[in-house]
Formats: C-alpha cells, sequence, structure tokens
C-alpha cells in the first residue's frame, strides 16, 4: 500500500488476514521511495500496488506496465474522514480483487470506488477477453 493511503487501513486489513503491508512497513524501501522503485519491488516481491496517487497512472504508465504488476486504484475524494472512506471502499472490494488476481494469467488494474469495482486494464489478451465477457 503506497503512502498516500495510510498505514492504519493496512494494519487494520491484516487483523482480517490480508497480507497488505504498507510502504512505511517495507524494509528496502522508504517513505521517499519513487514511484519506479516501488513498481519494482513489487514486481520483485509478487505484490500487487495499492493506491491513491492520481498522477501515477499517466506519469508512469510505461513503467508500470514494464514492471508487470497487478495495481488497485482506489478512487475518490472524501471531505472528511479519509481513511475511514478509503477503508469502507477497499473493504467492499477487496475480495472480488483477490478473485480476479488469482485468475489473471498477467498483470491487471481495477479502479476501487464508491460504485464498486471497475476494471481498467490487463496484460494479456486472454484476461482481456475474459474481462470483457463479465462486464
Amino acid at each position: 500500500m503506497d503512502n498516500d493511503l495510510a498505514p492504519c487501513i493496512a494494519k487494520a486489513l491484516r487483523l482480517f488476514s490480508y497480507d497488505i503491508l504498507h510502504i512505511q512497513e517495507v524494509a528496502e524501501l522508504s517513505p521517499d521511495s519513487s514511484d519506479p522503485e516501488i513498481f519494482n519491488w513489487c514486481s520483485l516481491n509478487g505484490r500487487t500496488w495499492i493506491t491513491h496517487d492520481i498522477e501515477a497512472k499517466t506519469k508512469h504508465a510505461s513503467d508500470l506496465k514494464k514492471s508487470r504488476i497487478s495495481v488497485l486504484w482506489v478512487r475518490g475524494h472524501p471531505k472528511n474522514n479519509a481513511n475511514w472512506f478509503f477503508f469502507k471502499m477497499i473493504v467492499k472490494e477487496i475480495d472480488k480483487f483477490h478473485e480476479k488476481l488469482q485468475r489473471a494469467h498477467g498483470a491487471i488494474h481495477y479502479r476501487v470506488t464508491r460504485r464498486g469495482l471497475i476494471y481498467m486494464w490487463a496484460e494479456l489478451e486472454f484476461d482481456r477477453k475474459k474481462e470483457n465477457l463479465n462486464s
């Protein structure tokens, strides 16, 4: 989980047996690590990147695709209690996202919003076709 989401969200999810680390808990990374450094770590460790970083999608599109990591993009602009707002959205959709990760044959990107889990991109044509059939 990226620095733009609170560490308490990852800690709370771990209470329910989700294997999620916040960047602050990763010894090889620092809170100042660049996004490409995080992508590389995720790739080397078989991890998915969970982020609210709105600029990363366009700023690092090619790096993300080269790193071949899956991403859960958390979207929304809460007025108050951002941690609680994002936590509720993630909890609501994390099992669906995990199922999609388990079935995918390559990297996948999904967005989680108040409206639910939304398909964005799949590395492999097989996963794109399958997702289009499920939509």
